[in-house]
C-alpha cells in the first residue's frame, strides 16, 4: 500500500515538472526548460529535475512574462546588483535572474500567481515592454 502511494507521489511530481517545463523559462537566459533525469555521482538513484540545456544548469524557472519583465527592467534601467563583478553577459544574466526572483516572489505574495502559474488573466500589451514615448516641449505645456 505504501509503495503505491509513493509511486503516485513520484508520478505527480513528474507531472508537475512537465507542466512547469511547458510554461516556464530559465530565469538566467529565458530559454525553455526540459525535464531531465539527473544522476548524482554518489547516489545510484536518478532524480528528475527541470534543466536549462542552454545554461547547463538545474533551474526551476519563472513564468515567461516574469522573465521578459525582468529583462526589460535590467536592460532599460541598467540595474546592477553585482557592482564588484565585471560588466559582461554573465553579470547581466545574474541581474535578470535576481529581478525575476523578486518579481516572482511579489506575484506570489500578491496572489497573482501560485505553483500553477498566473491566477488572474494578464493584459500585457505586446509592445509594452520596450516601447519608448517621445514628447515635444509643447506637449507638456500646462493650460493648452
Amino acid at each position: 500500500m505504501e509503495e503505491n502511494q509513493e509511486i503516485r507521489s513520484v508520478a505527480l511530481d513528474l507531472d508537475t515538472l512537465k507542466t512547469r517545463a511547458a510554461r516556464c523559462v530559465c530565469k538566467y537566459c529565458g530559454s525553455p526548460l526540459k525535464v531531465e533525469r539527473i544522476m548524482y555521482h554518489n547516489c545510484e538513484a536518478a532524480r528528475s529535475e527541470l534543466f536549462c540545456p542552454k545554461c547547463g544548469r538545474i533551474e526551476f524557472g519563472v513564468e515567461r512574462e516574469v522573465y521578459l519583465a525582468a529583462k526589460y527592467y535590467v536592460d532599460t534601467f541598467h540595474f546592477n546588483m553585482y557592482q564588484g563583478l565585471e560588466d559582461n553577459e554573465q553579470r547581466r544574466r545574474m541581474n535578470i535572474a535576481k529581478i525575476s526572483e523578486i518579481m516572482d516572489w511579489q506575484n506570489d505574495k500578491l496572489g497573482i500567481s501560485d505553483e500553477n502559474g498566473f491566477c488572474v488573466p494578464l493584459d500585457i500589451k505586446p509592445d509594452a515592454l520596450g516601447r519608448t514615448s517621445i514628447f515635444r516641449d509643447s506637449d507638456l505645456v500646462e493650460g493648452e
